[in-house]
């Protein structure tokens, strides 16, 4: 991207991304489930009524060109109006109301016959109005040089990589029938009803504000599914039964408030649903009414500052290490709680007897400048790694049986490898952040995201011939997000609405 470009890209955000946040801020403050405990059910309707007609304004011709920096005319606004069933009169307000800080309500009111910039506005002043952090207002369109000049450096940036995609993905065709289908980007765009992506979106919603209000009512640090895969349609109705939980059983919970607790729903088997060392709560999603009630009944205050010691323990200790090591120590996906509790601990003990023999009088020597530049060591779990390793992030991967000789050792042999690929990481995360901020301006895309292992280049190479073709596609993609995938995935719409497609999408 050219330094305009990117200085412009600093001082605001483009107007896809201010559609997406200025969304999703309005929709979790107005969603109805926020209002349950009112007992109005004539007033939920209303916020449902007003949401769905929201979506529908959305999706209209005139907002896709907002956000894909189009010019709108009057006309292109008075047809979106026309084909929208939203509209009834064209003075009508559609009335709402939104929760204070104070807990009081704020009424409000919007036309959704008013103009892209005018329904932006009014919701922007709306949730400032509530107590919200104020949005500015909307983003004027990209300055014509700027934006010319910054889809100038397809050459510069994109050309390398489209280039080697040519290369890798085009030599022998004769068997890809199937899999060219599957990753026909325009067919399964011109396949796809956006009512599917949009109800979609909309389920994501449902499933964060519901989830939100359960947070709420329990006072849990988080509210976790993501490991039971399910739909967030599934998902919300599954949280909604631990909210209507709360209302009927809370006078039977030990505690006021399960913080600094996480929620995680989870089908595997697990020893014990309270986990006192990672502060994790676990709910089987089959577990009956009765089963979850008993499930909550197990924390008690005395198990919560059980809790909160083995936290402070674990952070002093830790600090201990990594002081001594010059390293920044995390604990990995495969390591449990426990098993890092036990390390650190270990460690920790190994490093307060080597001091004491070193340094009897707990003089500890200064760490080298090189030292200072900390790496980090990613603890897994035995059964996962059984010798030290460079991640591609660059952090050292370590296992839970390790004493603190051998990781002193493994970090004077990788330490310098590992910086080395930290740097290029940074340098090649820097050079996809620059890709996703052009074809956001140019296409109006709201967020461009990677799902699963997809490598820098991979990513760089889906976008870049995607810019080839913006103008093919930006009808189809402006106001979603874009999901990029594995190649052997096939284009498909994500479960929070998002389009993910294939790296080697054709």
């Amino acid at each position: 991207m050219s330094t305009s470009a990117a200085k412009s890209g600093a001082s605001h955000v483009s107007r896809s991304v201010y559609v997406a946040q200025l969304r999703r801020s309005f929709l979790m403050r107005a969603h109805p489930d926020r209002f349950r405990s009112l007992g109005d059910e004539s007033l939920r309707r209303g916020q449902a009524a007003l949401l769905a007609a929201l979506s529908e304004r959305w999706n209209a011709q005139d907002f896709q060109n907002y956000t894909a920096n189009l010019p709108s005319s009057t006309t292109s606004h008075q047809m979106a109006m026309a084909q929208s069933s939203f509209v009834k009169e064209e003075s009508a307000a559609m009335p709402f109301v939104l929760e204070k800080r104070d807990g009081s309500l704020l009424r409000q009111s919007i036309r959704l016959d008013d103009t892209v910039e005018n329904i932006l506005t009014s919701l922007a002043k709306a949730l400032e109005l509530s107590g919200a952090a104020s949005l500015p207002g909307p983003p004027p369109p990209a300055p014509q040089a700027e934006h010319a000049k910054g889809l100038d450096v397809n050459q510069i940036l994109w050309t390398h990589h489209a280039g080697t995609m040519t290369g890798n993905f085009h030599q022998n065709g004769a068997f890809d029938i199937n899999s060219q289908k599957g990753r026909d980007l325009l067919s399964f765009l011109k396949a796809t009803p956006k009512q599917k992506m949009e109800e979609r979106r909309n389920f994501r919603m449902d499933a964060s504000a519901a989830a939100l209000v359960a947070r709420r009512l329990y006072s849990f640090q988080a509210i976790d599914g993501i490991s039971m895969g399910w739909s967030s349609e599934s998902f919300a109705t599954l949280v909604r039964s631990l909210i209507a939980l709360h209302d009927e059983h809370s006078s039977r919970f030990h505690v006021d408030s399960f913080y600094p607790l996480r929620l995680v729903f989870s089908h595997d088997d697990f020893q014990s649903s309270l986990d006192l060392h990672g502060g994790i709560l676990y709910l089987h999603p089959a577990s009956t009414q009765i089963q979850v009630l008993e499930t909550l009944q197990e924390v008690t205050r005395e198990k919560l500052q059980e809790f909160l010691s083995n936290r402070e323990l674990l952070q002093v200790r830790t600090t201990q290490i990594q002081k001594a090591l010059g390293v920044k120590l995390l604990k990995g996906h495969s390591c449990s709680s426990l098993e890092y509790h036990t390390f650190i601990r270990r460690v920790a003990h190994e490093e307060s007897l080597e001091r004491q023999e070193v340094h009897p009088e707990g003089i500890v020597a200064a760490n080298s400048a090189l030292d200072l530049e900390r790496v980090t060591m990613v603890v897994e779990s035995p059964a996962a790694i059984r010798r030290p390793r460079i991640t591609k992030e660059g952090s050292i991967q370590t296992h839970g049986e390790m004493t603190l000789g051998e990781m002193r050792a493994a970090k004077a042999r990788l330490s310098q490898k590992a910086r080395d690929a930290y740097k290029e990481n940074k340098r090649a995360e820097r050079q996809c952040k620059e890709a996703i901020e052009q074809i956001q301006w140019a296409m109006g895309i709201q967020n461009v995201t990677r799902r699963g292992i997809v490598s820098h280049d991979e990513f760089l190479i889906a976008l870049a011939r995607l810019m080839d073709r913006r103008d093919q596609f930006r009808s189809w993609l402006s106001g979603y997000s874009l999901g990029i995938a594995g190649g052997g995935h096939f284009c498909h719409v994500a479960d929070d609405g998002s389009i993910v497609v294939p790296y080697n999408w054709t």
